[in-house]
């Protein structure tokens, strides 16, 4: 069963996607200025969703926190990264996509909501689903990302982390950690959590441990609403939550060094129907990205100018 506080929750957060999709950055940053302050829309996104704030969440290790809230973070400058669409695919317009993943000519994702979270893997030209596992209803899916021959899959409020076998998405163990899991990046040496806050969890990829906490600021400020990661090449690309941006990550300093509008996508009619901006794969064999969004008719493959 779920209660009524999730129910509450996933309601209040799929309602909030609907009032500002579709919106532009510039406007959408705008908008929050008119309001008087970024803290008071920070403290309805943490009434509605409980998912926002700027502190490590409940229960997160009390171990190494690199730029920590007392301590002031130098400005660093953000390059405006441009990008040309290479491709667009099909998408499953019923997937609210929470994670993406490409790996041996495939795509993976990982899908959210009760009574519709899930695995797939599917081809990317076609979209032809290859092979499909549903989560229990009141389980919410979230972040996905590969470890050697298996998936790890996030889930938001339920402090589990799923692993599977990629090729047949058995699940064959879990893990289990504190508070809230939003997206998941990483490989053989470490893993990244995201929680939507400006914080990062660094975790062993074997024991899902945590080794450290970084804060990631933004010209001298926290970076909320990180969502859906991406690690290639040194640099940590992440989706903002409610905004069609991708900010790129120094995973050291946790300085924000590059941001990507996707803005126009979609076009007007299909935004009418999907909702944020969410899902970063990169296919290293031509160096471009898949990115998408939840519950978007379309999958697109971008280079980075």
């Amino acid at each position: 069963m779920t209660s009524g506080n999730e129910v509450f929750g996933l309601r209040s957060r799929q309602t909030i996607e609907r009032v500002w999709r579709g919106a532009r950055r510039a406007t959408w940053r705008a908008t929050l200025q008119a309001l008087g302050a970024s803290t008071f829309c920070l403290a309805i996104f943490m009434a509605l969703s409980s998912t926002l704030s700027c502190t490590p969440s409940p229960g997160a290790s009390s171990g190494t926190v690199a730029s920590a809230a007392g301590e002031t973070s130098s400005s660093t400058p953000v390059v405006e990264r441009q990008f040309e669409i290479v491709a667009r695919y099909p998408h499953d317009p019923t997937a609210y996509t929470q994670g993406l993943l490409w790996w041996q000519g495939l795509v993976y994702e990982s899908r959210g909501t009760y009574g519709g979270s899930g695995l797939s893997k599917f081809d990317l030209v076609s979209g032809s689903v290859i092979k499909s596992i549903d989560l229990p209803d009141d389980i919410f899916g979230e972040g996905l990302a590969r470890v050697g021959e298996t998936l790890i899959q996030l889930t938001w409020k339920q402090g589990a982390a799923y692993v599977y076998d990629i090729e047949s998405l058995t699940r064959v163990s879990e893990f289990s950690y504190p508070g809230e899991g939003w997206g998941l990046t990483g490989g053989e040496d470490v893993l990244i959590l995201s929680n939507g806050t400006p914080f990062l969890s660094f975790r062993d990829p074997q024991t899902f441990e945590e080794r450290r906490l970084l804060r990631v600021n933004r010209n001298g400020l926290p970076q909320d609403g990180l969502n859906e990661l991406e690690l290639v090449d040194g640099v940590l690309y992440a989706n903002v939550y409610m905004t069609d941006e991708i900010v790129g990550i120094d995973p050291e300093s946790g300085e924000v060094i590059e941001s990507i509008d996707l803005t126009g996508l979609l076009t007007d009619e299909e935004r009418l129907r999907a909702e944020v901006l969410n899902g970063i794969a990169y296919v290293a064999e031509r160096d471009t990205f898949l990115v998408t969004g939840k519950y978007w008719p379309a999958l697109f493959e971008i280079r980075l100018l």
